[in-house]
Parts: C-alpha cells; sequence; structure tokens
C-alpha cells in the first residue's frame, strides 16, 4: 500500500505557511473529497509517497488542496546545507534548471545584484544542485534536485464555475495538473467548454464525478514548484516525515 499523510493544521509540518479554512459547506465539500484522495492513493502500489496539503501558500494565494507525489530517492544527495537555501536561492536554481549562464548573466535576468547571485551560487554548489563548466554555472539532472514527481491541485466552489477557473488557471503555473471542484451534479455546456479549453481539469458532485480531464504537464521548474520540493525534503531529512 502507499504511504498517504494528510496535512491540514500549521503544526502537524511546520515548514510552510497553511491558511485554516473557514467552517461551512465548502470547506466540507474539500474534507470529504479529501478523504475519497485518500482512499485512492492508499489502495495505490509503488514506491511513490503522497502528501495530500490543505491551502498552502503560493504566489497566488492558497489552493484549497494540493496533493504531492513525491519519492525519497533524491535524499541521498540531502546534507544540512540545503536546509539553508532561501528564496533567492530557490529563484536562481529555477532559473539554471532551464538555462546556463554566467553570474553576471544570472544577475541581469533576474534583477539581483551581482553579489548576492555570488552568495546564492555558493549556497547551491555546496548544496550540490549546481556546478560550473568553463564560465557558467549549470544545474545538476533533475533527478538530483527533485524529489517531488507529480503536483496536482485542486480548487473547489459551490457555486461559481467562473470564479474557481480563474483561480484553477492560476495554478497551473506551478502544477503538473490543475482541476476545479464543483458541488453541482451537472455543470452547463458552456462551463464544461470553458475547461476543456483551458486544459483544467473539472470535477462536479464534490469531486464524485470526472466531466473533464486534465491536460497533463511535465512537473514544473518553477520557483513556487522547487518551495514544495525542498519543503518535502526538510520534512524528510528532519523527521517530520518518516
Amino acid at each position: 500500500m502507499c504511504r498517504v499523510d494528510i496535512v491540514a493544521n500549521q503544526s502537524e509540518i511546520p515548514g510552510i505557511k497553511l491558511r485554516k479554512g473557514t467552517d461551512g459547506p465548502e470547506l466540507s465539500m474539500v474534507a470529504s473529497f479529501a478523504d475519497m484522495l485518500h482512499a485512492r492513493y492508499s489502495s495505490m502500489g509503488g514506491a511513490s509517497r503522497i502528501l495530500i496539503v490543505y491551502e498552502p501558500l503560493v504566489d497566488s494565494g492558497y489552493p484549497d488542496l494540493v496533493v504531492l507525489r513525491y519519492t525519497q530517492t533524491f535524499m541521498k544527495h540531502w546534507d544540512d546545507t540545503r536546509c539553508k537555501l532561501g528564496n533567492t536561492d530557490l529563484k536562481v536554481l529555477s532559473f539554471l534548471l532551464s538555462n546556463h549562464a554566467s553570474t553576471e548573466g544570472i544577475a541581469k535576468t533576474l534583477g539581483f545584484s551581482a553579489k548576492a547571485i555570488d552568495a546564492s551560487i555558493s549556497r547551491l554548489a555546496e548544496s550540490s544542485l549546481v556546478f560550473k563548466k568553463g564560465n557558467e554555472w549549470k544545474s545538476y539532472k533533475r533527478d538530483r534536485v527533485f524529489g517531488i514527481k507529480e503536483i496536482v491541485s485542486y480548487e473547489a466552489k459551490m457555486q461559481s464555475a467562473s470564479c474557481v477557473h480563474r483561480q484553477a488557471v492560476m495554478n497551473k503555473r506551478f502544477s503538473s495538473s490543475s482541476y476545479a471542484i464543483l458541488f453541482s451534479k451537472r455543470p452547463t455546456t458552456t462551463t464544461k467548454s470553458l475547461f476543456a479549453k483551458t486544459g483544467i481539469g473539472l470535477l462536479a458532485d464534490g469531486g464524485r464525478s470526472k466531466v473533464i480531464a486534465p491536460q497533463q504537464n511535465d512537473l514544473p521548474k518553477n520557483y513556487v514548484t522547487l518551495r514544495f520540493n525542498e519543503w518535502v525534503g526538510r520534512c524528510l531529512w528532519r523527521g517530520t516525515l518518516v
């Protein structure tokens, strides 16, 4: 069976900011759906582990649920220096996952001072995440950096399809796939067309019925994705996830 953990309280696994949901029918719908996800993932086999997180802070707000599928293989490259990486360091690493550049080129592209980039590069190199080839910095392969293999985000609304759609579109930036959950059992044709055109998955009847399958994307290499990845790694390193 697959190991599945649910994090709904800030004190359960510290290190990332969670928002406490407002009691009411929408939160009840989300909680019921999280229980369904827990049962579904628990029946899976394989080496992956699942973390279901309630309302974590990302740069665009607080998604109702984020599901992180991860393996522990990247921990063989981990040490305590990686736990000290800050936001600027992760933005530099995000850039180097898709590019290679000199210190000056990184500073110019990201808008940081050369001194700040030098300090970030030093921490990333000490953490065995980047290396220098000639005059340019590069990141190591993804498998060395990422333990997270998939991020699935969910937004839920009792009524407003257009509102939940806007939020779900924003979640695509850091997700492998993004879903919206509606209380309605029969979304309108217009609603279904909107979600199909934008690659957002649509679940009806509180998540019990899949109406539109989401577009499946490679795991994004941006700063938000890296924050989730480093959070999981630090929790594993410190023993708050075992």
